[in-house]
């Protein structure tokens, strides 16, 4: 069993509960909700983003994921992300990230058999 939830979000990389829950872990800037909800009445949210911010954004946090060797997770909805703009956006965040050699795309379960597999396989990340 797995979790990517709003609660936990503990690490970059995924890990292992006590109660032996996998975490695969999240970040609020990694959320399309953050960037793109907007709701006028009852008002929450902001403006929305513009597609090229978030790509920027997005595509800065992938970099710096995969010069560490850590796991990005996008947290995607159908009726934010599933518009024409944003699936344009969405598709050339990919088409540049498979430019990168050893990216893998995953689900959740596919994440949590690699953890299983490869227990040891966790990089401690030094920023110095």
């Amino acid at each position: 069993m797995y979790v990517s939830s709003y609660c936990a979000m503990g690490d970059d990389v995924p890990y292992r509960h006590p109660n032996g829950l996998l975490e695969i872990p999240i970040q609020w800037v990694l959320e399309d909700g953050e960037q793109f909800a907007f709701n006028a009445e009852p008002a929450w949210g902001v403006i929305p983003e513009t597609c090229d911010k978030v790509f920027t954004l997005w595509l800065r946090e992938f970099e710096a994921a995969y010069q560490f060797g850590t796991c990005m997770s996008l947290i995607l909805h159908p009726w934010l992300s599933g518009h024409p703009a944003r699936l344009q956006l969405l598709e050339r965040l990919v088409r540049t990230m498979q430019d990168h050699p050893g990216v893998w795309f995953a689900t959740g379960s596919q994440i949590a058999e690699w953890f299983d597999q490869n227990p040891d396989a966790r990089r401690e990340v030094d920023l110095k």
